[in-house]
């Protein structure tokens, strides 16, 4: 979504009764936090890419050891 629909100035300054220097600020306030979770989502989307690549790994390892049919110990 573009960054004025997220951050819009003009109804901030409105609604807060904020001066435009006050408004400017609250909207660079704006602006750092959606850079920051725009970060904090690619943190999360490499990390969950490199769980699931473990996951996988040993996925095909199990189903390589455990066939059907074959006997288990089950404790």
């Amino acid at each position: 979504m573009p960054t004025e629909f997220l951050v819009p100035s003009l109804w901030i300054q409105v609604e807060h009764m904020l001066n435009e220097k006050q408004s400017e600020q609250f909207g660079a306030e704006g602006l750092l936090w959606l850079e920051e979770e725009c970060l904090n989502s690619l943190f999360m989307l490499e990390h969950e890419q490199v769980r699931k690549a473990f996951v996988d790994q040993h996925q095909r390892y199990n189903e390589a050891k455990f066939q059907d049919g074959k006997p288990v110990l089950l404790f």
